[in-house]
């Protein structure tokens, strides 16, 4: 602890207060323990709405499977960290149209679809982008009583046209909403 206090008042000297100091050992030693419990049934993630500096996100990218990102700006954010857009899952609500086909032009390696708008948006955007590899999709369905998600991530994204994949072919998961 006297370490830490030590190193704390260190860091006041030379950047002044208030200032933000990361103890990434910390963080290291938390996924560590985390990975430990539960081993290859989690891999874990990283919001990066949850503090989206660069220094941080470079740190967290060895200690976390995928950055989770949920806006155009986050994902250029994690880009320009070094994140292999492979380990971006693009998640949230109301995402813009030029959002999803971005996702699937950088091949950000999962896209959370919200809405069958998002859905056939990805697949316009898929029959123009075809040299890429298949990404993970996630559809999420808004129920009346019950939300459901379909995961297609064995189809390619070009071949995900919600209008060839009728509901009976999808893998639905009922959650309560």
């Amino acid at each position: 602890m006297a370490d830490r206090t030590a190193l704390l008042l260190q860091a006041a000297e030379r950047f002044g207060t208030p200032a933000y100091v990361y103890d990434v050992e910390a963080i290291a030693a938390r996924a560590r323990t985390l990975t430990a419990a539960f081993g290859d049934r989690l891999a874990l993630s990283y919001a990066v709405k949850a503090n989206p500096n660069a220094g941080l996100l470079a740190r967290m990218l060895a200690h976390v499977a995928t950055l989770d990102v949920s806006s155009y700006g986050e994902v250029w954010r994690a880009l320009a960290i070094g994140c292999p857009p492979g380990r971006l899952t693009f998640s949230g609500p109301a995402k813009r149209p030029a959002e999803v086909r971005g996702a699937v032009a950088d091949g950000v390696g999962e896209l959370v679809l919200e809405s069958w708008t998002e859905a056939e948006t990805a697949d316009r955007a898929g029959e123009i982008f075809r040299s890429l590899r298949s990404q993970g999709i996630t559809l999420s369905l808004p129920g009346t009583l019950i939300g459901a998600t379909a995961l297609l991530a064995s189809i390619p994204l070009y071949t995900c046209n919600p209008r060839h994949y009728p509901m009976t072919d999808l893998d639905l998961h009922a959650v309560p909403i």
